[in-house]
């Protein structure tokens, strides 16, 4: 097994590890009153990237477990990166659509922000389960083989479970503050 031929799992890896630290973004966005957020989103977009490395290790063992149980390694590897390349046709363009985006996100200028999160940002969120669902049809049509497009609908899957997972989270968290009595964040004085 070559590793200079497991660039499309390492791409894959590199976009799933943005989607993660993004949705993190798409959780916290509009929940805190204050004026200064960039801590609040920062906190918010570390704990989702670190949920969605877990997520990621959980994928990759049990691709290797998988890997583990074929007679011919050297075959089954090269279908996973067949699929992992059917994938990449559309999860690249729409990835490099979210970095384009981002890059407008960074001018230092409210407007520009505020454009980028409403115009781009915002319908990118709606997109992104039919992203990920047209990337997984395009990799059971193209590698056509069981083992690794199960692999990958695991994978996916898992990576779309870490929204609702991190909203049920957050919905308790404030659930519990109230019924505590504390003030929610941003409100304290």
């Amino acid at each position: 097994m070559n590793l200079v031929d497991a660039w499309p799992a390492a791409l894959l890896y590199a976009m799933a590890t943005l989607d993660s630290g993004l949705v993190g973004f798409r959780v916290a966005a509009g929940r805190r009153l204050a004026i200064h957020k960039r801590g609040y989103y920062l906190r918010a977009m570390r704990q989702s990237f670190l949920l969605g490395q877990l997520v990621l290790a959980i994928s990759a063992s049990i691709a290797v477990l998988a890997l583990s149980t074929v007679a011919d390694t050297t075959a089954a590897w090269r279908l996973f990166l067949l699929a992992a390349r059917n994938l990449l046709f559309a999860y690249a363009p729409y990835s490099l659509l979210v970095l384009l985006a981002l890059a407008v996100y960074l001018i230092p200028k409210d407007d520009s922000r505020a454009i980028a999160t409403v115009v781009i940002l915002g319908p990118f969120t709606l997109l992104r389960p039919y992203v990920f669902l047209l990337g997984l049809g395009i990799c059971w049509w193209q590698t056509r083989a069981l083992l690794p497009c199960l692999i990958a609908s695991f994978g996916v899957a898992l990576q779309l479970a870490l929204e609702p997972a991190l909203e049920r989270r957050r919905r308790q968290t404030t659930t519990s503050r109230r019924a505590r009595g504390s003030t929610p964040r941003g409100l304290e004085g």
